[in-house]
């Protein structure tokens, strides 16, 4: 098994990026003036299920073999750092606990995508 910290750092701020930004973006065009409401709050997650999809595409794209091991550490990644997030911010647990766990399922989603194009 190779390991690809290039690879897995890309997919990283690949999901950051879209969450921030793609989240920031899609709440205005929702109407959302606030994320703390429940609207908010799925919105929220449903976009970050996407760019978490993205990320695994990324990460897989980026790796030359393992993809898969290196999208699973990239999910770890994500896991952590939901966690951390939760704990500076007013994130219900309800949606800490989704994210933590259907964000390494959706990252192998990215990969498996990324595979069905070679």
């Amino acid at each position: 098994m190779n390991l690809y910290p290039n690879a897995i750092f890309r997919g990283f701020v690949a999901d950051v990026v879209l969450t921030l930004l793609g989240g920031v973006l899609l709440l205005a065009l929702m109407g959302v003036d606030n994320v703390n409401t429940t609207r908010g709050q799925v919105a929220s997650f449903i976009f970050g299920s996407i760019a978490t999809i993205v990320s695994g595409h990324v990460t897989a794209s980026r790796s030359p073999d393992s993809k898969f091991a290196n999208v699973v550490l990239l999910g770890i990644l994500g896991v952590v750092f939901v966690f951390v997030i939760a704990a500076y911010s007013p994130i219900p647990m309800w949606q800490t606990i989704l994210c933590a766990l259907v964000i390494i399922p959706l990252a192998l989603l990215g990969a498996y995508f990324e595979s069905l194009g070679n």
